[in-house]
């Protein structure tokens, strides 16, 4: 059986949004990140997809116009993620993409 490959949450979004800027790719990782924390916290496997991670951006602090651009672009992108590893760490590589 083959290994996925595993990524960061940055790594993730730059895979997913590669012409986005960083400060984007910062907040989708953010995004990514609090949501595997969060699942990983209370037991649950942490499989996200574009809808939860953009519900989860449009709850950051920011102008609604950024907002709404990173909201715009990752509708674009239909993905599925898990997060492979037994407990979480922020930027370790951890994520698959389905």
């Amino acid at each position: 059986m083959e290994l996925p490959n595993l990524y960061t949450g940055k790594e993730l979004a730059a895979k997913l949004l590669p012409h986005e800027s960083d400060w984007s790719l910062d907040h989708v990782a953010a995004a990514l990140e609090n949501l595997t924390e969060w699942s990983i916290e209370r037991g649950e496997k942490s499989v996200l997809d574009a809808a939860a991670v953009a519900e989860e951006v449009r709850q950051m602090n920011m102008s609604m116009s950024l907002r709404e651009g990173i909201i715009q672009q990752l509708e674009r992108v239909p993905f599925t993620c898990e997060w492979m590893l037994p407990s979480f760490n922020f930027g370790v590589r951890g994520f698959a993409v389905l």
